[in-house]
């Protein structure tokens, strides 16, 4: 009786997972089909370029898989790399769990997990470092601006300090209670999805990129304390669908991705986010993950690593991408 009781469940789940990895090729082939249909509009003047017919950059390797080792991280939609600890690696869930984000190594492996006291996770979607209102520190920065039902009209952007914890000296769990929030709306106070958060650490106004058919690029200037709504301003819109993660490296390289491509706008001259994001990017290095969404460089720019939403067979896995 308990063998067929564990027969059953373990078919159960086989089952579920099966269903999970089909609903992700339904999802790839829908934004594959999705950026095909933008052929004649990427050509256009209007977006300058079609994200299908881009070149193909060569500096970054095949995507190397590490396990993740916890089952802590059941919906992980940002990553974010470190600045006081090289080599980890902030990874936050999704909507419906606790306010925590984790600390995770180069390989997979759960360091810390890290309390957030005060917040709510609505729908929290990515994570960022850079610089912040006090020079020489390093934030973490929080966006809680998911909506998948187009129901909301203010969204919000948590920052707090980067915890300084020694590497080695690693607690079970640490608790941050001193978090700003940010709230903010688009402008018409119309609703938007958004998935991908980045902050330039040059200047340190951070970017949203709304998540539909035609991706939309809005800036905020966050000031030193929160002092009322700030209206975000839009800074151009993107032929590329379903954006899910971003970031930008400390020299200005910006990486944005969707389901399926990773895109790199290289900063060779040292200009501008603005202006930079408005250039042509290439295609870089992407392994498919089953609903991967989270994208992040490492500190010395040099390297990126993705992490998946979602568990397959196989497991959960950080895939890092070296550059040559």
């Amino acid at each position: 009786m308990q063998q067929q009781m564990h027969n059953n469940l373990v078919l159960k789940l086989l089952k579920q997972r099966i269903f999970n990895i089909l609903k992700i090729l339904v999802i790839a082939i829908s934004i594959r089909a999705m950026n095909g249909c933008t052929a004649n509009i990427g050509d256009s003047a209007e977006f300058h370029y079609n994200p299908i017919k881009l070149d193909h950059d060569t500096n970054f390797s095949k995507g190397e898989l590490f396990r993740i080792q916890s089952d802590q991280l059941e919906e992980a939609s940002g990553i974010a790399a470190s600045a006081y600890s090289p080599g980890h690696y902030y990874v936050h869930n999704d909507s419906g769990n606790p306010e925590e984000i984790y600390l995770i190594d180069s390989l997979g492996a759960l360091k810390v997990k890290i309390l957030l006291k005060g917040i709510k996770n609505r729908d929290w979607e990515d994570i960022c470092t850079g610089p912040g209102p006090e020079k020489g520190k390093n934030y973490i920065y929080l966006s809680d601006i998911g909506d998948n039902q187009y129901i909301h009209r203010k969204y919000n952007i948590y920052r707090f300090e980067e915890p300084k914890i020694p590497v080695g000296k690693f607690p079970k769990e640490f608790i941050v209670s001193d978090i700003s929030k940010f709230t903010f709306s688009y402008p018409d106070k119309v609703s938007y999805n958004a998935e991908a958060f980045m902050t330039d650490k040059t200047t340190g106004a951070s970017y949203i990129i709304t998540k539909s058919k035609y991706s939309s690029v809005y800036s905020l200037t966050l000031p030193a304390t929160p002092l009322g709504n700030i209206i975000a301003q839009h800074i151009t819109d993107l032929p590329i669908a379903e954006v899910t993660g971003a970031d930008i490296s400390a020299k200005g390289d910006i990486l944005i991705k969707d389901y399926t491509r990773v895109y790199l706008w290289k900063n060779i001259h040292s200009i501008p986010t603005d202006s930079l994001i408005k250039t042509i990017p290439v295609e870089s290095s992407y392994t498919i993950e089953p609903q991967g969404e989270g994208i992040c460089w490492d500190l010395n720019g040099k390297s990126y690593v993705t992490i998946s939403e979602v568990r397959h067979l196989s497991g959960q896995y950080l895939i890092r991408y070296y550059g040559k």
